[in-house]
């Protein structure tokens, strides 16, 4: 098991831990064998950073990106990387890392883990190092923060389906996805399951609305449905200024 602190600036540690950043680039990348097995820790860095390590994940592939990418390739790295064309441009050549199974946890600072510095852009941890982090429990979350993590979730995957299609019909047709026949697009949306993702992202945006109201079930200091908010959460039975949600685990 190789085990990389990896620096990250914000908004692409939310980006990355939501599951929409597919693709991280870096300037090289670590050489590895056929078969190792890599864990990323996500040091969460910059001026607006919780400057500590927030999460984790896989890291499943490296490849090298040259100066001048075809434009196919250039637009499907914009997608995955969560980039402009013009910070793409400007960064190339660079490797492409491909992350995935994102996990947050509770908040671990460098000094937990002998550190005093994060690296400039990662650097490898050792087994002791790694073994911290691991003890660390996951952050626990609320049904409510959950069923939007979902909804993220939904969307991304909806959305590299979509960067799927329009990348296979430059590729496989040599055009444009609304350039080709009804049947060809049809053909192209059963393949990569389009309809499915839509029908998940429905799905998962009503639960997320589902959670708009806040009920005494959800609420740290109830156990019931109440037909008013009752006093512990509010003074005045009219707005629940003091509701808490119970996250999991919680009783």
């Amino acid at each position: 098991m190789i085990n990389i602190l990896l620096s990250v600036r914000r908004p692409f540690s939310e980006k990355i831990l939501s599951g929409e950043k597919k693709w991280e680039l870096r300037k090289n990348a670590p050489r590895l064998n056929k078969g190792d097995s890599v864990t990323l820790w996500l040091y969460e860095s910059g001026q607006y950073g919780t400057r500590g390590i927030i999460g984790k994940c896989r890291l499943v592939i490296t490849a090298g990106l040259r100066p001048y990418p075809p434009k196919g390739i250039l637009e499907w790295t914009m997608k995955q990387a969560c980039v402009t064309e013009e910070h793409l441009r400007n960064y190339l050549p660079c490797y492409v890392w491909g992350v995935q199974d994102p996990v947050r946890i509770s908040t671990v600072p460098l000094s937990d883990i002998g550190m005093t510095r994060p690296p400039q852009s990662w650097q490898y941890l050792t087994d002791e190092q790694a073994d911290i982090l691991e003890r660390r429990p996951k952050m626990k979350l609320t049904p409510e923060q959950k069923a939007f993590i979902e909804y993220g979730k939904a969307i991304a995957t909806l959305k590299y389906r979509i960067e799927r299609i329009r990348f296979t019909a430059r590729m496989l047709f040599k055009k444009e996805y609304r350039e080709l026949s009804l049947r060809f697009r049809g053909g192209l949306r059963d393949e990569f399951q389009l309809y499915y993702a839509i029908g998940d992202v429905r799905r998962k945006r009503a639960a997320c609305r589902a959670w708009q109201r806040r009920r005494c079930e959800t609420c740290l200091n109830g156990d019931y449905e109440f037909p008013y908010i009752c006093d512990t959460c509010s003074r005045s039975h009219y707005v629940s200024d003091n509701w808490e949600p119970r996250k999991e685990g919680e009783s």
